[in-house]
């Protein structure tokens, strides 16, 4: 399980199980979005940096107040961290819908080249679309628009898509697995990438 995450408390919660929960700063893994709780250790830990009008220390590093010292803003806080760290993981990546109807036939051409160079693609297959991660990118292909306006069948170009990567993730069996994700994310065409990052 890829770990998202880090929330720095005296007082041991699970959060979220893909949150690194710890009680020192020196437990954190470096890199990742971080959340101390409680107003006295940020200001310990951050003497310089702590603002009681800033829940930011620096860059993906931020306070909040314990339960018991502002309950209401406390749950919010973690919340919004939370989602912060999901939000996060997908935040570099770009997203390219194959549109047969708006794209010239220079543009769909190179699109295809570009697929088609990308190595070991991740296909996901969700319903009519398919989801291909590579390269950063994630690119989505109505299935149903390639046989209605280009002529070629969906097994066409599942076959096709099958024939550049090591398979084809199925909707039914993946969205169980991602269902933690999915609640936070909220759109399987990330569920590529997703699988990629949990698989390196």
């Amino acid at each position: 399980m890829r770990i998202i995450g880090n929330i720095v408390t005296n007082k041991i919660i699970q959060f979220d199980p893909k949150i690194n929960t710890v009680g020192s700063i020196n437990e954190i893994i470096d890199g990742l979005p971080t959340l101390i709780i409680g107003w006295g250790l940020s200001k310990e830990l951050f003497p310089e940096d702590f603002d009681i009008l800033n829940h930011e220390l620096k860059p993906k590093f931020f306070w909040c107040y314990t339960f018991m010292e502002k309950r209401s803003a406390y749950e919010i806080d973690v919340e919004n961290f939370i989602q912060y760290c999901y939000t996060n993981i997908i935040s570099d990546l770009h997203y390219v819908f194959v549109d047969p109807i708006l794209f010239k036939l220079s543009t769909l051409k190179k699109t295809i080249k570009k697929l088609q160079s990308i190595n070991n693609p991740i296909p996901y297959l969700h319903k009519d679309f398919i989801y291909i991660y590579g390269d950063n990118i994630i690119f989505g292909i109505d299935l149903g628009l390639c046989d209605y306006f280009l002529g070629i069948s969906k097994e066409k170009v599942k076959n096709k898509i099958k024939s550049l990567s090591n398979g084809l993730l199925l909707d039914d069996t993946i969205l169980i697995e991602y269902k933690d994700y999915l609640a936070r994310i909220d759109s399987p065409k990330f569920i590529p990438y997703l699988y990629y990052i949990e698989h390196e």
